[in-house]
């Protein structure tokens, strides 16, 4: 068992509309005495109003915090994140049925009685917090009867909208951008 203490890693805290978040970076190179490439690696561990999220990347490519200044959302947030990146959203997933059958009614799949019928069976659909849910409200107000095989129904899970998980918007939004400044005014003091 080995404990080390590193006296590498910067702490900082981030404050921006009401929102806060204390991030730990440590970053450290491997600089081969051959003829291979630097190695470039960093760690960063973050507790915020947002929540919990931590990485430990070990091929970098560049020096860490240029990596860091450099990645997206979606790939940040899929490494940092340990819950889902992305969540259901009801509303839109509803907004999809009824955009098939609207679809399906001006290609005159359905007459404008079915259609009627399929879109009241898609409003009486229950409100569901969760995919798995929603399917099931789905299949008990019986969207796929009401649709028969005209409209492709049969599968109310190709229906599923999802959204940016609230949490990572948030810290992508509201933190993120500070930090980087943060970063950005680092590299510039440096150069």
């Amino acid at each position: 068992m080995s404990v080390t203490k590193s006296e590498n890693a910067m702490v900082y805290r981030v404050q921006n509309d009401g929102e806060w978040a204390t991030i730990v970076m440590e970053h450290w190179e491997h600089r081969p005495s051959d003829i291979r490439p630097d190695r470039y690696m960093g760690e960063l561990l973050v507790y915020s109003s947002f929540g919990r999220f931590g990485y430990q990347w070990t091929a970098c490519g560049r020096p860490f915090i240029e990596f860091l200044l450099d990645l997206d959302r979606d790939y940040f947030m899929g490494k940092m994140y340990a819950g889902d990146t992305t969540v259901f959203d009801f509303d839109l997933s509803i907004a999809e049925l009824k955009r098939k059958v609207r679809s399906v009614r001006r290609e005159g799949g359905i007459d404008k009685d079915e259609a009627r019928a399929l879109y009241e069976a898609v409003e009486s659909v229950d409100y569901s917090s969760t995919s798995e849910d929603f399917i099931s409200a789905c299949i008990s107000a019986d969207i796929r009867d009401f649709a028969g095989s005209k409209c492709d129904f049969d599968e109310p899970w190709d229906f599923i909208r999802t959204v940016i998980n609230p949490q990572c918007e948030g810290f992508w939004k509201t933190i993120w951008p500070e930090f980087c400044n943060q970063l950005r005014q680092e590299l510039e003091a440096r150069t």
